[in-house]
């Protein structure tokens, strides 16, 4: 059995959920047709991101500080932007605007830049589909933080935070760990809520772990950069896309009243006990799936939970179902 430490608090939420299910028979079903499909893990060589990998590394944790919040809770629009003759959305439009920026001579990738950074130019940077995208002054507030940060504690660089933990997910005996530093440094990642029917406290990093998977995704694939050492650690990731996926397919599902909020669309306050219980019972049945997958496959044709995250992100991109909506 893996461990995962950022879920060591979670069982007493999967025990006493109260909106949200698992039907494992569905998530057997559907880990009997994976065991024996392709999953590939993406090496990130994309439009929306720089090829060099002293920016990569820098630029995808500015990226992730400020990657939350693209629907306007009005009118459901998604931010969106066309950058090299495609549309982008969602995250991948902030990252093509973090791109379009860097092109534009916006030293983004400079911490003393972030640090003093100004809401008109912020405008500029994040112009889109939209008059203004949604919580720009708090991306204001985070992109100023993460420039202090990183000028006082790293030098500057996220490349410098990465080697200062030994390419590690999390602590050792000799080792902080990535995670703890994020923790420790960079309070926009935080990412906690409290479950009150289990009374339990629940830590999920989501975009801190979404930097991880997607510098090691690069850092397989290129010889260049090192591969983080305990990468089958990280555990699943809690974002919409991949509850999305499975309660598209009756892996998870929701009492009455939460169904109809995510078919109507209606917003979920952050942390309230529905919005909680979809997240942390996303990380189950992501758990439970890789397992059951694994038992199927041989010892050599494995999966990590990096592979996995993305096939079910990919699965919610085929979705016509709309996802849970939080700010």
């Amino acid at each position: 059995m893996i461990d995962y430490p950022l879920l060591n608090s979670f069982e007493g939420v999967w025990e006493k959920a109260r909106h949200v299910s698992i039907n494992f028979g569905q998530l057997e079903a559907i880990a009997k047709i994976w065991a024996h499909q392709q999953m590939p893990s993406p090496d990130w060589y994309l439009p929306t991101f720089p090829q060099k990998d002293e920016d990569f590394i820098q630029f995808l944790g500015i990226n992730m500080a400020i990657n939350y919040g693209f629907v306007n809770p009005k009118n459901k629009q998604r931010f969106a932007v066309r950058y090299k003759r495609r549309l982008w959305k969602g995250s991948m439009a902030l990252s093509a605007c973090l791109m379009r920026a860097i092109e534009n001579n916006f030293p983004i990738l400079d911490a003393d830049y972030l640090s003093k950074i100004k809401e008109k130019d912020l405008r500029k940077i994040l112009k889109g589909n939209m008059v203004t995208i949604p919580l720009l002054k708090e991306r204001l507030q985070t992109l100023q933080m993460i420039g202090q940060s990183l000028n006082k504690d790293f030098c500057g660089r996220f490349e410098r935070l990465f080697s200062n933990a030994e390419y590690r997910a999390f602590p050792t005996r000799w080792d902080s760990g990535i995670i703890n530093f994020i923790r420790n440094f960079f309070p926009p990642f935080y990412d906690s809520s409290f479950h009150y029917p289990s009374y339990t406290h629940l830590n999920f990093f989501q975009r801190a772990q979404t930097m991880i998977i997607i510098y090691h995704g690069r850092a397989s694939a290129d010889n260049s950069l090192k591969p983080i050492k305990d990468i089958d650690r990280i555990g699943p990731v809690a974002g919409y896309q991949v509850p999305q996926a499975l309660h598209d397919m009756k892996i998870l599902e929701y009492d009455k009243e939460l169904e109809k909020k995510v078919r109507k669309e209606i917003e979920l306050e952050y942390g309230n006990q529905e919005e909680v219980e979809i997240r942390a019972l996303s990380i189950r049945a992501t758990i439970e799936l890789l397992k059951m997958i694994n038992e199927i496959r041989s010892e050599e044709d494995r999966i990590n939970i990096c592979q996995l995250n993305y096939r079910l992100q990919q699965r919610a991109k085929k979705s016509r179902s709309p996802h849970h909506l939080t700010l």
